[in-house]
């Protein structure tokens, strides 16, 4: 087992809604309450990748994307990088924060650490919390982050111009967090969480 530092917590009561910043959550078998990838009394959570209907075949089980982890030195290795790629486009190094990563506990860990886990299969603590995550799969990085960046209604207004900042910057931010975007957990004992 390793035991983590909580920095934060993110949730969001709705798929495609902003993330907010909790001080202390409860997650429980379902997942992280008020989340929205927290997985109801049918097995069914309303995230945007979620299974919403009972029987679908071919998808991730809820159950394996009801919480998700990642690290401030994976998210700053990342971010150096994503800024760097924006600048060689030419592009302003545009403000980007972890809340925005769209992810839920967001831990102190060196980089590399929590894909690690998915290797040695070590259970997940934090620190005054009954709280056990078993890490289950690397995350991919979200579609939405690359749009708090760059509004894409208002850059495909401006023609080709705005369309090619709009990719360079969905492509950098793909490229930059490829290995780093946090990983997904299974809940092996529920508990309450704070910061």
């Amino acid at each position: 087992m390793i035991n983590l530092e909580l920095k934060d917590i993110f949730i969001s009561k709705a798929a495609g809604q902003p993330m907010e910043s909790v001080r202390s959550a409860e997650v429980d078998h379902g997942g992280i309450v008020d989340d929205r990838y927290h997985i109801d009394k049918d097995g069914l959570a309303q995230g945007t990748y979620s299974n919403k209907k009972v029987g679908v075949i071919g998808r991730m089980p809820n159950s394996h994307r009801a919480v998700t982890v990642f690290s401030d030195g994976d998210f700053e290795a990342s971010l150096h990088k994503f800024r760097e790629m924006l600048i060689e486009a030419g592009l302003d190094s545009m403000e980007f924060t972890p809340i925005m990563m769209r992810r839920n506990l967001f831990v102190s860990a060196k980089l590399g650490l929590l894909n690690a886990l998915l290797s040695t299969g070590e259970i997940l603590e934090f620190w005054g919390s009954e709280l056990k995550l078993a890490p289950v799969q690397m995350c991919t990085p979200c579609n939405l982050p690359p749009t708090y960046i760059v509004d894409p209604e208002k850059e495909l207004k401006l023609g080709m111009d705005g369309y090619t900042k709009l990719v360079a910057v969905q492509t950098a931010f793909k490229i930059a967090f490829a290995e780093t975007a946090g990983i997904r957990t299974t809940i092996i004992n529920p508990g309450g969480i704070n910061i």
